[in-house]
This record gives structure tokens, sequence and C-alpha cells, in this order.
């Protein structure tokens, strides 16, 4: 918002075919403007498929809509889909198509200055512009081989370990992030939803998780690709502790990990009275 001053801000989140089977969207869309509201000056939120065009008519006329003769501007983080929205969004906004169009890769800095495309009649035009690097972002401390392996490929598949998720366990993706059960009832269940089909999930005791990382970060548990990248990106820090309530049936919180995915914390029936938190 501190870049656009008090212009009006229309938030697209793309990239809804890759959302796990049975995901509501509008419950998707609830939830950014939820968010939104801490940005303000958000005047209509829209979830789109490049891939399969769902939403992009709905965003398409919010955005002639609010355009009203000005320039309109594409803004986001790296690699999560502004070019390829571009794309499919010319051709519902422009009459004829524009000589100079944008490009499209997994790996960040493809749009490497702020692009202008002449498609609306009048003088304005549409601009592309690089992605925002956001330190906290995974994908900004990755090699491009070991950002490939965190990418998604297709639909997300969540997965839920069939054991219960013990107090004392520690779970790994690959080698670039950890999430440790400190205290928790045997009816407790977490579910990990990740885009990324080369990023296995691993478990260890707490107790010995820090050594296992080391031993094995970038050798069988990849990404990294290797020893020498995870001796570069170095030890995982500690960033946050979640203490939750639990509900039987219902889920208590997703645990996101930025550039990764989530985790779903849930808890099944079986839930003993007095064992909540």
């Amino acid at each position: 918002a501190r870049k656009i001053g008090g212009n009006p801000i229309l938030l697209i989140g793309t990239k809804l075919d890759l959302l796990p089977r049975g995901t509501e969207p509008e419950r998707v869309a609830d939830w950014l403007r939820g968010a939104a509201r801490k940005i303000g000056g958000v005047v209509d939120v829209h979830l789109v498929s490049s891939k399969s065009g769902d939403g992009l008519q709905a965003a398409a006329r919010a955005l002639l809509a609010e355009r009203r003769g000005r320039d309109l501007f594409l803004l986001g983080a790296a690699n999560v889909g502004k070019s390829a929205f571009l794309q499919s969004l010319l051709p519902l906004v422009s009459p004829a198509t524009p000589r100079h169009l944008p490009l499209s890769a997994s790996t960040p800095g493809t749009t490497l200055s702020l692009l202008p495309i002449d498609c609306f009649s009048g003088g304005s035009q549409l601009y592309d512009t690089p992605g925002v690097h956001l330190h906290h972002r995974m994908s900004a401390r990755l090699l491009p081989a070991e950002l490939a392996m965190t990418m998604p490929r297709g639909r997300m598949r969540p997965y839920t370990p069939r054991e219960a998720a013990a107090e004392g366990t520690s779970f790994f993706w690959g080698g670039l992030a950890r999430i440790d059960v400190v205290s928790a009832p045997p009816a407790l269940r977490l579910t990990f939803c990740t885009g990324g089909s080369r990023l296995r999930l691993h478990e260890c005791p707490t107790a010995e998780a820090a050594e296992a990382h080391a031993a094995r970060a970038g050798i069988e548990w990849t990404p990294p690709q290797d020893a020498a990248s995870a001796a570069e990106l170095g030890e995982l820090q500690l960033v946050r502790t979640a203490r939750l309530r639990l509900t039987p049936c219902e889920q208590a919180a997703d645990l996101a990990i930025s550039g990764l995915g989530w985790v779903s914390v849930g808890c099944l029936p079986t839930l003993q009275q007095g064992a909540l938190e």
C-alpha cells in the first residue's frame, strides 16, 4: 500500500487451480478480504486461475470498471503468477494483441523492469512489474534448482500422517522447515499442504532433531540440493511458537510457511475432556 499511495487496489489471488480438492473458493476469498483490511485501499478481491480460466472474466470486468482512464500496475511477490495472469487477462481487456507481451517462468527475475503494455484505448497503459522479493519467503533464499523442487506442478494433495502427531516429535519439510509438537493430546492431527512434488516430509524425535538436520539436510533431506547449500542456509531458527485450543472434528489453525505451504492443525472426535491445548 505504501508503494501506490491512495490509489485503489484490486486484490487478485492467483493459481486457484492448485488448491486442494474440496476447497471452497469463497472461503478463501473471505480470508483474503480479512487480510486486506490490514492493507487498506482494497476495493475488491478475486480468485483466478490462469490455467483453467476460472475467475478471469470477473477480474477483467472489475479492472476495467476501476480503471477510469488511469494506468494500471500489476504488483506482487516473485513467483505468484503475475505474468501468467497478465497473459490470460490481455485478450479480455484489449481489442487487439499488444506487440510486447510478458514472459512467465518459475525462476524469479523473469520480469526485470517496468514493462508498459499498450492495451487500452485512450492513452492509459497496463504495466507489468518485477516481482517484489520478500525476505521472509523461502523462495528468496533458494537456488534456482532448489526453487524448482518447491514449486507446485499440479493440484495440492494434503498429507496427514497415519500415526498421531505425538508430543516430542519433530517434522521436517525437506531440510528447509521444522515443526515441533511440544505438547499435544493423542487426538491431535497435522495435515501438511504443499505443491512441491519433490518436497518430502520427514520426522524424528525432537530431542534428536538438531543433530538429524545437521547430518541429513542436503543429503537425504532435500532441498537444499547438497550439503554445501545446506551449510550456506545455516541452522534452522525458531520463528514462532503457537498455543492452540482444540475442538473435536474442527481445524484449530493453519500454520503458514511462506513459499512452501501450510500445516493444518486438527483434532479427532476422541479428544479427552481437559486435554484441549
